[in-house]
């Protein structure tokens, strides 16, 4: 079975699975995304997706469950592998030593383990590392192939002294169609020191459910257009056609999709900040 059929299991598996009596994290916007470290053997880099309920009247809500996907990755010269992992079993103390040939995922909100075994398009590796608030990183372990360093990973940077224009926060404005209300949102693109453009939108649906992090590919973004692709294990597939106005401090697009299914997200975002990370 291949890598990005198991991670569809797993991601089938999540949504029927007993939630953890205490979610992984209170503060997903602050981990949603893209984290990297580089180093000269190319990039290295895991992305975290999230996906939250709550319950409880909306002044006094709680979170009912939590479900956390990770994907690891490695770049270099261009050529991207990685695969999803997702953190099935709650993550405590003891946990934390395990040593046995299994591969596991954990994470309690500040450390991110993940002991993976198998053969894919990822090599075997073990990724230990532990979230700093006061530096904004992870500072750990990788290990892979025998050899252990010691990472540091970030939010992508550009090493070009101007980056893509598109880089930065976007927050949504009020609707702009005339069809079904808009679930309001964020969108978040960055721009890795190798010159690649990631991008993940936020979003809250109703008023129970929170999507943190989700996985958006960038198809083009060259003058003031901007090409996104949102695709999920299951279901269709979704396209963003944005462009800027009024100074490149306002996004304006529509999504689409074969068939003419609505995708719950906002369309139309203003600029909140350039080269920097979501707010905590």
């Amino acid at each position: 079975m291949s890598f990005q059929r198991i991670a569809v299991v797993f991601w089938v598996a999540a949504l029927f699975s007993v939630a953890q009596a205490q979610p992984p994290t209170t503060h997903p916007k602050r981990f949603a995304g893209p984290w990297e470290s580089v180093s000269a053997s190319g990039i290295e880099g895991f992305f975290f997706h999230f996906d939250t309920s709550f319950s409880g009247p909306a002044e006094h809500q709680q979170i009912a469950w939590q479900e956390v996907q990770i994907r690891v990755y490695h770049r270099q010269n261009g050529t991207e592998t990685g695969g999803w992992f997702d953190t099935r079993e709650k993550a405590t103390p003891q946990s934390y030593g395990k040593r046995d040939g299994e591969s596991f995922t954990l994470f309690d909100g500040k450390r991110l383990r993940i002991h993976f075994t198998d053969f894919a398009d990822l090599k075997p590796f073990d990724l230990d590392v532990t979230f700093s608030t006061d530096t904004r990183d992870w500072t750990g372990t990788l290990s892979r192939s025998g050899k252990v360093r010691h990472v540091v990973f970030k939010r992508p940077r550009p090493s070009a002294a101007i980056p893509n224009v598109f880089v930065g926060d976007w927050e949504s404005e009020p609707d702009s169609n005339f069809g079904p209300p808009l679930a309001p949102g964020s969108l978040h693109v960055r721009e890795s020191s190798d010159g690649r453009l990631s991008a993940w939108l936020d979003r809250t649906i109703g008023e129970r459910d929170e999507r943190d992090g989700e996985l958006l590919r960038v198809v083009s973004a060259t003058g003031s257009s901007l090409i996104l692709d949102a695709t999920f294990p299951i279901g269709p597939s979704f396209e963003y056609r944005g462009t800027l106005s009024e100074g490149a401090s306002l996004l304006t697009g529509r999504w689409t999709v074969m068939g003419g299914e609505h995708f719950n997200a906002p369309d139309r975002f203003h600029r909140v900040r350039n080269n920097a990370g979501p707010q905590d």
